[in-house]
């Protein structure tokens, strides 16, 4: 019984390990994803921008 809770507990902190590094991850590449498409969206618009010569 007292390893059956043991292991069942041990699991338990496994698994939220496992999903802080997941949400830490998924954080990480919506960072990412969202300087990449803010970068993205100043290149279009510096060079829809008219150029003066």
């Amino acid at each position: 019984m007292l390893g059956n809770l043991y292991a069942r507990d041990r699991t338990m902190l496994v698994n939220q390990a496992v999903n802080g590094r997941a949400v830490k991850l998924f954080y990480e590449i919506n960072v990412t994803y969202l300087s990449l498409s803010a970068w993205c969206h100043i290149l279009t618009y510096s060079s829809q921008r008219p150029r003066h010569h």
